[in-house]
């Protein structure tokens, strides 16, 4: 495993996970990181994992403190529902439309791709768009009912994932634990259906109604169901086959497994995946069913090896468990040398070139079927293969099947040869034993004979030991008890010999089943004696670790505690630092304070004297200041200022109000002021400059001599003035309007045109060319001519329009026109015309997309050489709807148009003849041919098409009679 971050920087850790697959595409991963600091402490958003050649996205993570270590926990998903999540639809899909149509408004732009391998119908839906890829995908699937599996960046849809293996799960093999769960409770046998009103707008003419019975009805009653009610069902077939599956799937099985990877110890098998049917079976529960995959966790340990998976299953309904109750393995197996006979007649009905193939998930359908044709029946990823028996379809053994018998006969083989070795080492081990026997009897007879010699002494001294007769005779018994036994003892292991080599045949049996139970116990002990000494060697490095630590702790205590004392007897020091200077401070305040009372008094140095007065009640404020060259006085009140500034040769006067109260005031000198209202002047002698009256009266003033200069009089009314009294200067027309002027009394200057008013003006009154160079004379951008009428670009011409049109320039280089023409030959064939010059580069019509756009975007451009796009020619950029074309061609007997075909519920963009009859249909993958109103898939020619391509030569019936013998056959190389 290998972790990117978001720069795509790679790291590597150690690590144990697992990973999750289902039947909805789920792919997710979990797992613990152990190493690599750098990782553990870095890990966050944006961050991927690569595992088993697929990335991931992390989407949790818990950084966990266990004391010694960090280590980091995770989950993450596949990157395909992390980038469809966070990716948005902007646009809506409303009305009927394909699945195609509804995976291209999906993927578009999502940088996955799709693999549509299921037919779905048109169906409908409002409002699709305008959320996140991943959501409108699930809406897409649970619409459907289809399933779907990833692979990289391509997704692929199919009916039902996975296929239909022989592994087998068993308890005692490689099946640890077996969870059922049965729903009961939820089980039916019947159920109505309502489609749609026949009449939308009269509902009381009824609606479309179905109903079905299950065939369990016979068993368990009549158990109905709610009805199902959707007006979108206008189909009988298919509403039918909704309740259908509603009613078959009511009662299912829930089985979750605990499997053991055997693949590790050398068996040969297919390793299920999601989706896969399987064989489980627990004798102990009475269960052996078929089970379909769900979902599956595979778990990984640090060094990436499998440890084992956990399966989720859900078996087969109850209605497919009655119809598949009849078959089993064994049933299969028997019947291999009868299929087997059958697949060779089959090849021979396919060698003489009788049979027929057909392909597809649905049974063939027809009236004339011949012994030998095969059907391949496509079930999820594989094909299962088919014969017609003469009455019906008759299942081949597939692949798979013969592949697993093989490999358990092969089994069976090592096992009879384990027993075989077995069994001569039992009787090895009971040749030996007879060989002890015969050694037992053997020093059995001599015993016998050392007791008759005995018996003989005995005799010979009775006389000598008539005194000790009973002691003799106790002897004697004592003897003859202990040979008793000691023979029974002898015949009783004779027998159980014999007893043993008896189950012999039994031992052999049960040998096998004890290795490989010996093989699993040893193989489980020797695992727990490593995880113990493992978990040993780990407690031991963390009990070291713990006292080491502990005692480093004791030891920066103790110094923690006596830095914590310094600091204390440190901070008691900057207490008592931090009081002296707090009263010094204090101190400081209070001298600051006085002396600044004295500087808000009076200030004076040197330089300058300076004294200022605040009453605080009322707010004013007064300010004296005298410096050797200035002396200023000021009074304030808020925003209002009071001001007098005196200096050498200017004294300052400043207030809102200066009162003068004298009896006379003289002003000598030059006095200026620059405005004032004055009440009853009385002016001896004055020199008045700029005069300005702009609403002013002067009523009976008598100007006796008075000398003015620039005077400007804005309104006023003066009668009377003598003309021979103005002797120079100009009158501006634009401020005097004057009526009644003499023109013989003009001679010479000019009247400005602007002034000029007149409802006609006769051609004799104008010079020549007057509007012509008073228009050019005007404006800069147009110029005119007796000729044309010219535009111009600053300086460059760019447009002129003349008697033949409009012309299109780029300075003195000449690019196109507009304007009528006619035909050459025939005058009278009129029209208007767009014409580029040789010296033009292209014509094209464009559109702003919106507003703010800075350029226009072009639509339709005429690109004669190339020069614009790179590409000679006539070049579109907007969808294009023509409705019929013909070909440049005189001998062409129709038109071609454009058109939509419907097929299969679903409407087709088409290329046809103008009959419409004949042409050819654009799916969104796939290509149909219409031939005589007739669809003609090309999957169906492909599927034809490879089926025979690669077989060489080939026989094929060109004359069949009509009791279906072959008359003539042509002979042709594949």
């Amino acid at each position: 495993m290998n972790f990117i971050d978001e720069k795509g920087r790679l790291y590597s850790a150690i690590f144990e996970c697992k990973k999750t697959k289902g039947v909805n595409g789920e792919k997710s991963l979990s797992g613990t990181i152990y190493t690599n600091d750098q990782l553990l402490h870095g890990i966050g958003r944006g961050w991927r994992i690569v595992f088993e050649g697929e990335t991931y996205c992390l989407t949790y993570l818990n950084p966990i403190d266990e004391g010694t270590r960090i280590v980091v926990e995770f989950d993450a998903v596949h990157e395909f529902f992390f980038d469809m999540q966070k990716s948005v639809v902007h646009r809506l899909l409303n009305g009927s439309n394909t699945a195609e149509r509804y995976l291209q408004h999906i993927f578009k732009g999502s940088g996955y791709e799709y693999r549509l391998e299921v037919n779905i119908p048109a169906f409908k839906k409002e409002n699709f768009g305008l959320k996140n890829r991943l959501t409108l995908f699930k809406d897409f699937v649970s619409s459907t009912g289809v399933e779907f599996s990833i692979n990289g960046r391509v997704v692929r849809i199919l009916d039902k994932v996975g296929t239909n293996l022989s592994t087998i799960v068993k308890k005692g093999f490689n099946l640890n634990e077996l969870h059922i769960e049965k729903d009961t409770g939820s089980f039916i046998t019947y159920m109505k259906g309502y489609g749609a009103f026949k009449d939308p707008e009269n509902p009381s003419q009824g609606r479309l109604e179905v109903e079905y019975l299950s065939p369990l009805s016979k068993i368990y009653g009549k158990l109905e169901g709610d009805p199902v009610v959707d007006e979108r069902y206008t189909q009988v077939e298919h509403l039918l086959s909704r309740i259908k599956k509603e009613v078959d799937s009511s009662y299912g099985v829930s089985v979750d497994i605990d499997m053991e990877d055997l693949t590790k110890a050398g068996y040969n098998y297919d390793q299920p995946h999601e989706g896969d049917y399987i064989m489980a079976i627990n004798k102990d529960l009475g269960f052996e069913q078929k089970v379909r995959i769900l979902s599956y966790t595979t778990s990984y340990d640090t060094e990436g090896q499998i440890i084992d998976h956990d399966i989720s299953c859900g078996s087969l309904n109850l209605m497919d468990q009655t119809r598949i109750s009849d078959a089993s393995w064994k049933n299969q197996i028997e019947n291999s040398i009868e299929q087997a006979k059958s697949i060779a007649n089959f090849a021979l009905i396919s060698a003489d070139g009788k049979a027929i193939t057909y392909y597809g998930l649905s049974i063939p359908t027809g009236n004339k079927f011949h012994k030998g044709d095969i059907w391949y029946k496509e079930i999820g990823e594989e094909k299962v293969l088919y014969i017609w028996n003469g009455t019906e379809w008759w299942p081949l053994v597939d692949k798979s099947v013969l592949e697993e018998t093989k490999r358990l006969a092969e089994q069976a083989k090592l096992a009879g040869e384990d027993s075989k070795r077995t069994g001569e080492e039992i009787k090895r081990k009971s040749l030996e034993m007879n060989q002890e026997f015969q050694r037992y009897e053997t020093d059995l007879i001599a015993l016998k004979k050392e007791n008759i010699l005995r018996e003989q002494q005995f005799n010979s001294i009775t006389y000598e030991i008539l005194k000790d007769k009973e002691e003799i005779q106790r002897h004697k018994n004592e003897i003859n008890s202990t040979f008793n036994e000691l023979y029974t003892q002898l015949d009783q292991t004779f027998t159980q010999f014999s007893a043993q080599d008896m189950k012999t045949e039994t031992l052999v049996q049960q040998t096998q089943v004890n290795i490989e139970q010996l093989k699993t116990t040893t193989g489980q002990l020797e695992e727990n004696y490593i995880s113990l000494m493992k978990t040993k060697a780990d407690l031991e490095e963390q009990v070291s670790l713990v006292k080491r630590s502990s005692e480093e702790m004791t030891t920066q205590f103790g110094t923690f505690k006596q830095t914590m004392v310094g600091q204390l007897e440190t901070i008691s020091e900057l207490q008592q630092d931090a009081s002296t200077i707090k009263k010094t401070i204090s101190q400081l305040k209070t001298d600051s304070s006085g002396t600044k009372a004295q500087i808000s008094q009076l200030e004076q140095t040197q330089n300058q004297f300076k004294q200022t007065i605040l009453d605080q009640i009322t707010g004013y404020h007064s300010e004296q200041q005298q410096l050797a060259n200035r002396i200023a006085l000021m009074v304030q009140k808020g925003e209002v200022i009071a001001r007098l500034n005196i200096e050498a040769g200017k004294t300052l006067i400043q207030n809102k109000k200066i009162f003068l109260d004298a009896d006379t005031v003289y002003f000598s000198g030059k006095a200026f002021i620059p405005m004032a209202t004055i009440k009853d002047l009385l002016v001896g002698s004055a020199e008045i400059r700029d005069l300005a009256v702009t609403t002013g009266k002067i009523a009976n003033a008598s100007i006796d001599t008075a000398k003015i200069k620039d005077l400007a009089v804005s309104n006023a009314k003066l009668g009377n003035i003598s003309a021979d009294k103005i002797t120079f200067g100009e009158l501006n027309g634009a401020k005097a309007r004057i009526t009644n002027i003499d023109a013989a009394n003009i001679s010479n200057g000019f009247l400005d045109n602007q002034r000029i008013r007149s409802n006609s003006i006769t051609a004799d009154k104008l010079a020549v060319n007057a509007i012509q160079v008073g228009f050019n004379n005007y404006s800069q951008n147009l110029k005119i001519s007796p000729y044309n009428l010219s535009f111009y670009n600053t300086n460059r011409l760019s447009g002129r329009i003349t008697s033949e049109g409009m012309e299109f320039w780029y300075g003195t280089r000449e690019i196109g026109r507009i304007g009528e023409n006619a035909k050459i030959g025939n005058e009278n064939i009129r029209g208007v015309t767009m014409n580029l010059e040789s010296t033009g580069d292209y014509i094209a019509w464009s559109y702003r997309k919106t507003k703010n756009d800075d350029a226009f975007t072009s639509m339709l451009m005429l690109d004669p050489r190339g020069k614009f796009t790179g590409k000679a020619g006539i070049l579109m950029d907007v969808d294009v709807y023509l409705s019929r074309v013909k070909p440049n061609y005189t001998n062409a007997r129709e038109f071609l148009r454009f058109g939509t075909i419907q097929y299969s519920n679903s409407y087709y963009s088409s290329l046809l003849n103008d009959s419409g009859k004949s042409g050819v249909m654009f799916g969104g993958a796939w290509l149909y041919l219409l031939h005589d109103n007739k669809v003609i898939p090309v999957e169906d020619i492909r599927k034809v098409v490879y089926a025979l391509k690669g077989l060489g030569r080939v026989s094929i019936p060109t004359s069949i009679a009509r009791d279906g013998t072959v008359n003539q056959w042509k002979t042709i190389t594949l």
